[in-house]
């Protein structure tokens, strides 16, 4: 681990539905009331072969 930072809070998945295997994970901040709809932030999308480790509360990345 390089850095540790925080890239946010898992938003979405993105899956292949041919094989319904998950391609990436869509990670950004946690938004609630009304300026989530308002002021729409975006997502990072992060590929399946970039994640090292998933724990209880955290998600390891190697961000090339």
């Amino acid at each position: 681990m390089k850095s540790g930072a925080i890239l946010g809070h898992v938003q979405d998945l993105d899956i292949q539905h041919s094989s319904l295997c998950i391609e990436s994970i869509l990670v950004g901040k946690k938004q609630c009331g009304i300026f989530s709809i308002l002021f729409n932030q975006p997502l990072t999308c992060i590929p399946v072969q970039q994640i090292t480790n998933i724990g209880e509360d955290v998600i390891l990345v190697n961000v090339r």
